[in-house]
């Protein structure tokens, strides 16, 4: 008996842990939260980060945004990438909700399409980091 006990509670906790792959945080438990790098996270160790962009230091528009259409934006901790794409030139922003705080770098660069470009910058304790895309 003591042996199901122990078999059901540890089926009962195998997504509680941090690190556990997720797609929804109903995959977590345990207080923890699925994350945008699909990992599970405890909630206090994550947060919202708002990337925006400028080019040549003006808000962006659909004319400023043709040599730019596309391109790519990756967080990174110390060992661990994860990025997404296409992201567009033309929205000036990219919002993520729950990102785990160990990504403390964000880059963006081109996708392929258009200007070539490399970017990178440290979010600061606000959850924002800026980038301005220069002709």
């Amino acid at each position: 008996m003591r042996a199901l006990a122990l078999a059901v509670f540890a089926l009962a906790c195998a997504c509680n842990n941090v690190g556990d792959s997720c797609s929804q945080d109903s995959d977590c438990g345990g207080g923890n939260v699925c994350a945008r790098d699909e990992a599970c996270w405890p909630s206090s160790d994550v947060r919202a980060v708002k990337l925006t962009w400028t080019i040549g230091g003006s808000a962006v528009g659909s004319d400023s945004c043709a040599a730019y259409p596309l391109f790519f934006v990756n967080f990174w901790s110390y060992d661990e990438e994860f990025g997404f794409a296409p992201v567009p030139c033309i929205a000036g922003e990219f919002p993520i909700d729950k990102l785990p705080n160990v990504y403390t770098e964000t880059e963006i660069g081109n996708d392929g399409s258009g200007t070539y470009f490399d970017l990178s910058a440290s979010i600061d304790s606000n959850g924002s980091a800026s980038f301005d895309l220069a002709p």
